[in-house]
């Protein structure tokens, strides 16, 4: 039996952004309260966003609501200048929203019952703009984008920076930076600094690349979900090992040999446009090795 569906959402489940709430309770400013004592509450996304680019930040500084715009402040001069390095203008080619869109007290950190109060506002934005590129400036915006997909430690900045990923439910790269504002506290390094720049760049690049559309695959990727069907492939490979052979492991973790952590699923590509993949099971491991340690 094959699922064609596996690594890609099926047209008619997929959900985006805030209809994901539909089985759990909805934050709402009343649960955050922020916009009680603020300047500029609720503040709405802003930017022309000519090259098709959001930048989520994570919340309005006191420059931010004295002026009632994002990125009013240094932190705001500092990635106006990256981004022109690269040919891009911040208000001019980009849309800027928070992911909390009211300034907390003395300028601390978002709250998760803040974020997840305003999610609704920045995937709205994502909804109606269709960005090629989301830049996630920080912990917060990575909240925002991500935790209610994420059942597991979703992580930090450190965890997701230096990745491109074309998310699929969005239609569109997703790339984790360091906020501007980081780069500006006396304890950062320039490593900090260098990385942001390198990340920065890396991601716009991805506004040249062609975004893989849903369903492009699935023509290729067989999913096997009967025992009797996996065990059968995986004596075929056995027997009759491929000229080419490609493989992929999805863990729970970085390092799925160390303790408490476990392959979850396998696939094999035996040509260009031929891949089988299929849950594991440690009884499968003795085929595995064969198949695995077989030489050219």
């Amino acid at each position: 039996m094959t699922n064609k569906a596996f690594f890609w959402p099926n047209k008619k489940t997929l959900v985006t952004g805030p209809s994901i709430f539909a089985k759990r309770k909805e934050r709402t400013c009343l649960d955050c309260r922020l916009h009680q004592h603020c300047s500029s509450p609720k503040m709405k996304a802003s930017g022309a966003g000519k090259k098709g680019i959001l930048i989520i930040g994570g919340a309005p500084n006191a420059s931010d609501d004295a002026q009632g715009t994002q990125f009013a402040g240094k932190d705001g001069s500092l990635l106006r200048r990256e981004l022109k390095r690269h040919g891009v203008r911040l208000d001019q080619d980009c849309v800027m929203i928070n992911a909390v869109n009211c300034r907390p007290p003395k300028d601390r950190k978002p709250k998760p019952v803040e974020v997840e109060a305003c999610r609704t506002r920045v995937w709205s934005v994502i909804n109606k703009m269709r960005p090629k590129l989301i830049l996630l400036l920080g912990n917060p915006a990575i909240a925002s984008f991500l935790a209610h997909r994420w059942k597991k430690d979703l992580g930090g900045i450190t965890k997701w920076r230096g990745w491109c990923i074309p998310d699929q439910e969005a239609q569109a790269w997703v790339c984790a930076v360091f906020h501007p504002s980081y780069l500006l506290e006396e304890k950062t390094n320039d490593v900090a600094s260098v990385l942001f720049r390198r990340d920065l760049k890396a991601a716009l690049k991805c506004l040249k690349k062609q975004f893989p559309k849903r369903g492009d695959d699935l023509d290729y990727v067989t999913i096997l979900s009967k025992k009797s069907a996996i065990l059968a492939y995986l004596f075929h490979l056995c027997k009759h090992p491929p000229e080419f052979l490609a493989y992929d492991l999805e863990t729970t973790g970085l390092k799925p040999h160390a303790k408490g952590h476990q392959i979850v699923s396998i696939a094999f590509c035996t040509s260009p446009d031929k891949t089988v993949a299929f849950l594991y099971k440690e009884e499968y491991k003795p085929y595995l090795q064969t198949v695995l340690s077989r030489k050219g």
